[in-house]
């Protein structure tokens, strides 16, 4: 048998598995429906294990590949089976008040001081709201968390030095929401005070993330760095101390605002550096132009796990723009999964499947859907 002859036999099982595979899957939406009436959960945990079970012991050799193909179908099986299912799911409801509800903060919780990037990204987005300033991001969160302020301005990701992983953690802390995104282009500069000669400079200070996003300059330089709460009370610092030996890094702005000189420009790392920042209030609101969706969960500990969630998401040809995982602060050696994937809630059959994964797995969380600005 020539190699055309067997590809032409592939074909006629593939169109006879194709056939095979749409009987099942209106099965499965007989199923959907009779567990729509009866009130039963779309994951039946006892009939999945007896099925794979079934599988491997007739497979023979094959038991492992044909036990993924059978968990597949039953994932897309399951895809399916959501939307009908989970239509009265309190999450569709919290969606649904997310959808009509406006987001107009007027006082924004702010990390730094005059001059930080964190302003100047809250500019952007809220050009006609009231800034509050707060020390770090923990004093922001907990402002938001007391009704001191309506909505909060946070760093969450840098394009060169990764996650902001303490805004991360304070989103499932504080039960925070987020609505709205915009990344800032982010030039730093070397600041100190007038008078200074690069030469004399010895020590740098700056938030952690500023001083990863410049690490190959302070390395090449041989500096001593120490980290701040953020890049602005660096700049404000250095400029107090009035010690020649000492610079901070910071933005322009900021060096104007502290009347410091700036000794270099443009000492990050990636030339094309940005950092996200994300607005984030106690409830949720969607606007219409959303396409974003962030979610966290944690898993079962059980093979495939992460599998089948990703599975499920794939079915819906979604793309995953990031996936990272974190301790979880409560539980020792647990993770917990982020994700932000693009897709709109109005779709229901995505809404179903983060009803079905919310139903499912042991935590599952919705952090909102906004537009990257």
């Amino acid at each position: 048998m020539d190699l055309n002859e067997i590809r032409n036999e592939i074909d006629q099982i593939d169109g006879q598995l194709i056939r095979l595979f749409l009987k099942r899957m209106e099965c499965s939406k007989a199923v959907a429906a009779y567990k729509t009436q009866n009130g039963l959960p779309v994951l039946n945990t006892q009939r999945e294990k007896e099925i794979l079970d079934n599988v491997a012991q007739k497979s023979g050799e094959m038991a492992d590949e044909a036990k993924l193909l059978f968990q597949t179908m039953m994932t897309v099986s399951k895809v399916s089976q959501y939307p009908m299912v989970t239509q009265n799911h309190p999450l569709r409801q919290t969606v649904q008040k997310a959808f009509e509800t406006p987001f107009a903060p007027k006082k924004i919780g702010c990390p730094g001081t005059l001059g930080s990037y964190s302003e100047e990204a809250a500019k952007t987005l809220f050009p006609a709201s009231e800034l509050c300033y707060y020390p770090s991001f923990e004093d922001v969160c907990q402002a938001l968390k007391n009704k001191k302020v309506d909505a909060a301005v946070l760093p969450v990701e840098n394009s060169y030095a990764g996650s902001v992983s303490e805004n991360y953690d304070a989103l499932l802390k504080y039960h925070l929401y987020i609505n709205a995104a915009f990344n800032l282009p982010v030039s730093h500069c070397l600041v100190a005070c007038k008078g200074t000669d690069r030469s004399q400079i010895r020590k740098v200070y700056s938030h952690e993330q500023a001083l990863n996003q410049c690490k190959d300059y302070i390395d090449q330089n041989g500096y001593e760095k120490e980290e701040m709460i953020n890049t602005s009370y660096a700049a404000k610092f250095v400029a107090g101390k009035a010690d020649p030996t000492l610079a901070a890094i910071a933005s322009r702005q900021t060096a104007q605002l502290y009347d410091l000189v700036i000794l270099d420009e443009n000492i990050q790392s990636s030339k094309n550096n940005s950092t996200r920042f994300i607005a984030v209030s106690n409830t949720m609101a969607v606007q219409d132009d959303a396409d974003l969706i962030s979610i966290a969960f944690r898993l079962p500990h059980q093979p495939g796990a992460l599998y089948n969630v990703l599975c499920k998401l794939y079915c819906l040809g979604v793309n995953i723009t990031k996936i990272e995982s974190r301790p979880d602060k409560n539980t020792p050696f647990e993770y917990v999964f982020y994700l932000d994937l693009k897709g709109d809630l109005k779709n229901d059959k995505i809404l179903g499947v983060l009803c079905g994964l919310q139903e499912e797995l042991p935590m599952f969380e919705i952090f909102g859907s906004y537009c990257l600005k």
